[in-house]
């Protein structure tokens, strides 16, 4: 058999791509420090959540939707530690101020707490590949769907989906669970990704999608 006919075909509609069989939801820091009102970026810092909190409803919509379908879940968390963080962290960002290991605000929030069996990843910078085990992981479970909520989506979730890409994996933007701290921001990387990389969807289509029959 000539090797191009071993190459799989393509797959490009949407419902076939985030089928439960094969498909994760990624949830991307959604942690106390950054969500939460007494969290450091609120009450520490004077840091407005306003852009946050209109996510956390369409994000427990994709887990309870995930949940009822065995869909693989991923909680990715964020952590401050000198000796963990590269450098170049250290040097932008300085010491350690927020996501402490230990404390509250490291915690995920309590709306979208990992449930039994579910999986947590600790990272140390924005992607959630680099320096931690999610692609063995991934490929152990047969997933070849990623499907992205959380923050910031110009920053820590842009990353790992990018580098997730670059890995092979079909990576999904779920509209309405995404967001970042400036508008313009988050609108070009929603408009960028589904030029380059992947669909961006909205949460109550992937949510039937995984309510319908599944394969």
């Amino acid at each position: 058999m000539p090797w191009p006919d071993r190459i799989p075909e393509r797959v490009t509609e949407v419902a076939d791509q985030i089928a439960p069989l094969h498909t994760a939801l990624v949830l991307v820091d959604m942690q106390n420090d950054f969500v939460h009102d007494e969290g450091v970026f609120v009450k520490k810092w004077g840091k407005t959540n306003r852009w946050i909190k209109p996510i956390v409803e369409p994000c427990r919509r994709l887990l309870d939707a995930a949940r009822a379908a065995d869909v693989v879940v991923i909680h990715l968390r964020v952590i401050n530690d000198l000796a963990r963080n590269p450098s170049s962290w250290h040097n932008f960002w300085g010491p350690p101020a927020c996501v402490i290991e230990g404390t509250w605000g490291a915690e995920f929030i309590d709306e979208l707490k990992p449930g039994d069996g579910e999986i947590v990843i600790t990272k140390y910078t924005y992607d959630g590949f680099f320096g931690t085990p999610l692609d063995s992981v991934l490929k152990k479970l047969g997933v070849r769907t990623l499907v992205f909520a959380g923050i910031d989506s110009d920053v820590c979730v842009r990353d790992t989906a990018a580098h997730g890409f670059a890995l092979g994996y079909t990576p999904v933007f779920a509209r309405e669970a995404l967001a970042a701290d400036n508008d313009t921001a988050h609108a070009g990387v929603l408009q960028s990704w589904a030029e380059h990389y992947g669909h961006v969807v909205p949460v109550e289509q992937i949510a039937a999608i995984w309510h319908g029959p599944q394969s």
